[in-house]
C-alpha cells in the first residue's frame, strides 16, 4: 500500500511524482535504468543501487537546485523522506521563531550532508553538522562548497567518544533544534539474520548504506537513549531535541524512557513516503513548546476501513461469474458504475448512486406479494360474483334498444342488505320495460355468455393489440365521464351505463357488473381483470407526470446520493467484496448496500 497520501502537506512529491519520461529525455544516462512494463509505463529498478544514486542526484538538481555528489560506497538519501523530516522541524520552530537566524545541529550528517543542504536551501537555516567517518566528512565538505553554503554550514569531525553534550559545550551557542538519523543495527549480521520476532517485510529498494552508517553499538535504541541522557544535562541549550526512529518497537521503548525521566514535553510523528514509514521522536524541556499533531493520525481518522464481505469457495462460483452477477445486481439497483481495473484477480469499479434502491428489500417483497394476492383474490371474487348473478333483464324482440330503469340497483360487493343475493351483488328488480323475466334456459345461456366474455377479456389482457388499445381509450373516457357524473340518459342509451343492467344489440342480453366501492379502488382493480386495462407505467395523471419530470430532472443533474469504490478480489481460499466510501458522509447506506449483496450472494 502506498503511503504517499500521508506525506507532509508541503512535501513537493505528495501530489507530483517524478516524471521518468521527462527525466529520461533530459538525462540520457538515466534512460538506461528504465524499463517499459506491459502497460507501456516506464518503471525504475529500485533494486539497483546505481539507479537510486542517479535518481536522487537528478531530483536534487531538478527540483531543489542542489549539486550533490553521492559516493558509490555510501548511503543514498531518499529525498521525500528527508523533506518530511525538514518540514516537521519547520512546524516545531515556527511558533517561537525569533528575529535571529535559526541554528540547528545535525548529528551524523553523512557524505551528502543532505539535511543541512535542504534546511539552508529551503529556509536559510544555519547548521553545525557532525560526522564520525573521515571519508564521509570530507565528502560532506565538498558538497557544501559545491553549493557555496560554507558560510552557513559547518562540518565538524568527531570521535567515537564525543557526544552531543561535548559538541555543544565547546561552543557558546544556543541551538533551536538538533536532528539525527541514527544507525539502525547493532551488528552487521542483524539485517540478514532471520528471527521469529522480526516481522518486517523485505525492503523494496536496495540497501546502499555502509557498515559505518548502519551499525552502531547497541543499535538504534542505544544511540537515541544516549541522546536523551545528554539532553538531561544540556536541557535548554538545545530548545527541541529530535531524532528519526526506524523501528516502532524502539519508538515505544524510547517514549517510555522519556516518561520515566519526567521529561515535560515529548511527542512523535510519522514520516510516510512510498511503501516506507519512519517515525520522528521529539522532546523538550521548554514547556512552551507545542508539538504539532500527527498528520498521519489525523488523516487516518478521516479514512475509514472499507466494508468487506467474504464469499467462500463452497458456493461453487468462479470469479468471472461472480463479477458478472455483481454487475447484474448493480443494474437491477440502477446504480451507475465505471470499471477502473479488471483482471483475473481483481475487479475495481466506481459506483455512483442517485437514489436508495436497496433498502427495505424484504418489506418491498412482502408488499408486492400482498398486492398480488389481493389482486388475485379480487379477480376470483369478480369471477365468482358474475356466474351467480341472477339477471332479470329480458331480450328485446325488436331492433330498438330498451332504456334501463333509473331505479335499478348497482352491484356493490361486500354490502349486506335485503337486495343482495347470495353472491354478494345487488340485483335490479326490473329493467324498466315491464316485461317478464327470461326462462331458465335463457338464463343459463346468458351465464355461459358472461363466462366466455370474462375468459376472452383475461386473454386479451395478456396479448394487447392496437384495436383493443383504441377500445380501452374509448372506454376509459366513458369511465372518466361516469366518475365525474357527466353521463346523461341519452349517452346511457347509446353505450350503456357501467354497473347497471341494460339491453342492447336487439336480440342479445348484456349484463355488466360495476364493482365500485369507496374511493373507486375496487373499481380500478376490477377493471384490470376485464377487457379495459390502463397501462400503469405511463404518467396517466398529474401526480405521475410530476414524478416523471422530477426523475428526469434528477437524472440530468446527476446529484449522487454517495460515491464509493467496489473491490472484488480473488483470494486463494475465498473471494472478497469490499466497499470504500469516496464521497458522502452517510456510511449507514454503505452498510445497507453491503447487506443487500450479502443477501443476494450468500446462501
Amino acid at each position: 500500500m502506498s503511503l504517499n497520501k500521508f506525506m507532509h502537506p508541503r512535501n513537493l512529491y505528495k501530489k507530483r511524482k517524478p516524471n521518468f519520461k521527462e527525466l529520461a529525455l533530459k538525462y540520457p544516462e538515466f534512460r538506461s535504468y528504465l524499463e517499459q512494463n506491459l502497460s507501456g509505463k516506464l518503471v525504475l529498478d529500485f533494486k539497483n543501487p546505481a539507479a537510486l544514486r542517479l535518481l536522487s542526484t537528478i531530483l536534487l538538481k531538478e527540483d531543489l537546485g542542489l549539486e550533490v555528489d553521492i559516493p558509490t560506497n555510501r548511503l543514498v538519501p531518499t529525498i521525500p523522506l528527508r523533506l518530511n523530516y525538514i518540514h516537521w522541524i519547520e512546524d516545531l520552530i515556527v511558533s517561537h521563531q525569533s528575529s535571529l537566524p535559526v541554528q540547528g545541529i545535525d548529528i551524523g550528517t553523512g557524505s551528502c550532508c543532505i539535511y543541512p543542504l535542504l534546511g539552508h536551501k529551503l529556509n536559510g537555516w544555519k547548521f553545525l553538522a557532525t560526522e564520525l567517518d573521515e571519508e564521509s566528512a570530507a565528502k560532506a565538505i565538498e558538497n557544501v562548497e559545491k553549493n557555496n553554503f560554507q558560510d552557513s554550514i559547518t562540518i565538524k569531525k568527531v570521535s567515537k567518544l564525543e557526544s552531543l553534550r561535548s559538541v555543544v559545550e565547546e561552543t557558546n551557542e544556543t541551538y533551536d533544534f538538533c536532528m539525527c538519523n541514527p544507525p539502525f543495527y547493532s551488528n552487521e549480521e542483524e539485517p540478514v539474520v532471520a528471527s521469529p520476532f522480526n516481522k518486517r517485510a523485505a525492503p523494496h529498494a536496495a540497501a546502499t548504506a555502509s557498515s559505518v552508517e548502519s551499525v552502531t553499538w547497541g543499535g538504534e535504541y542505544q544511540f537515541v537513549n544516549q541522546l536523551i541522557q545528554d539532553s538531561l544535562v544540556l536541557r535548554n541549550r538545545v530548545r527541541i531535541y529530535t531524532s528519526m526512529v526506524g523501528k516502532k518497537q524502539n519508538l515505544l521503548a524510547l517514549k517510555y524512557e522519556l516518561r520515566s525521566l519526567k521529561v515535560p514535553v515529548f511527542s512523535s510523528t510519522e514520516f510516510c513516503q512510498g511503501k516506507t514509514m519512519r517515525w520522528g521522536l521529539g522532546w523538550s524541556f521548554d514547556e512552551s513548546v507545542s508539538f504539532t499533531k500527527s498528520y498521519f493520525k489525523a488523516e487516518k481518522k478521516k479514512e475509514k476501513m472499507p466494508l468487506a464481505l467474504c464469499i467462500p469457495t463452497e458456493i461453487a462460483i468462479d470469479f468471472l461469474t461472480l463479477c458478472i452477477h455483481i454487475k447484474e445486481l448493480l443494474q437491477e439497483l440502477k446504480i451507475n458504475y465505471v470499471e477502473t481495473k479488471s483482471n483475473k484477480w481483481i475487479l475495481i469499479m466506481s459506483l455512483f448512486a442517485t437514489e436508495n434502491t436497496w433498502s427495505h428489500q424484504r418489506r418491498q417483497r412482502r408488499q408486492r406479494l400482498r398486492e398480488e394476492q389481493r389482486k388475485l383474490s379480487l379477480a376470483k371474487d369478480c369471477e365468482k360474483a358474475t356466474p351467480s348473478f341472477n339477471p332479470t333483464c329480458t331480450s328485446s324482440s325488436s331492433s330498438s334498444s330498451t332504456s334501463v330503469n333509473s331505479d335499478s340497483k348497482v352491484c356493490q360487493p361486500g354490502l349486506s342488505t335485503e337486495s343482495v343475493d347470495g353472491s354478494g351483488c345487488c340485483i335490479s328488480d326490473s329493467c324498466g320495460t315491464g316485461k317478464k323475466p327470461v326462462s331458465k334456459e335463457s338464463e343459463d345461456a346468458a351465464v355461459e355468455s358472461i363466462v366466455e366474455e370474462e375468459a376472452s377479456s383475461s386473454s386479451s389482457i395478456e396479448t394487447v393489440t392496437a384495436t383493443s388499445s383504441a377500445k380501452r381509450k374509448r372506454e376509459l373516457e366513458s369511465y372518466k365521464e361516469d366518475e365525474d357524473g357527466e353521463t346523461t340518459a341519452a349517452s346511457s342509451n347509446k353505450r350503456g351505463r357501467r354497473g347497471e343492467l341494460g339491453v342492447s344489440g336487439g336480440q342479445e342480453t348484456e349484463c355488466q357488473v360495476d364493482c365500485t366501492s369507496e374511493g373507486g379502488r375496487e373499481k380500478e382493480e376490477c377493471n384490470e381483470n376485464r377487457d379495459v386495462q390502463p397501462k400503469r407505467d405511463r404518467c396517466s395523471n398529474a401526480a405521475d407526470v410530476a414524478r416523471c419530470s422530477l426523475s428526469k430532472e434528477s437524472e440530468a443533474k446527476k446529484d449522487y446520493l454517495f460515491q464509493c469504490t467496489m473491490f472484488v478480489k480473488r483470494k486463494l481460499t475465498y473471494m472478497q467484496l469490499e466497499l470504500a466510501l469516496v464521497e458522502g458522509d452517510n456510511r449507514e447506506m454503505l452498510h445497507q448496500l453491503l447487506q443487500f449483496f450479502r443477501n443476494k450472494l450468500l446462501p
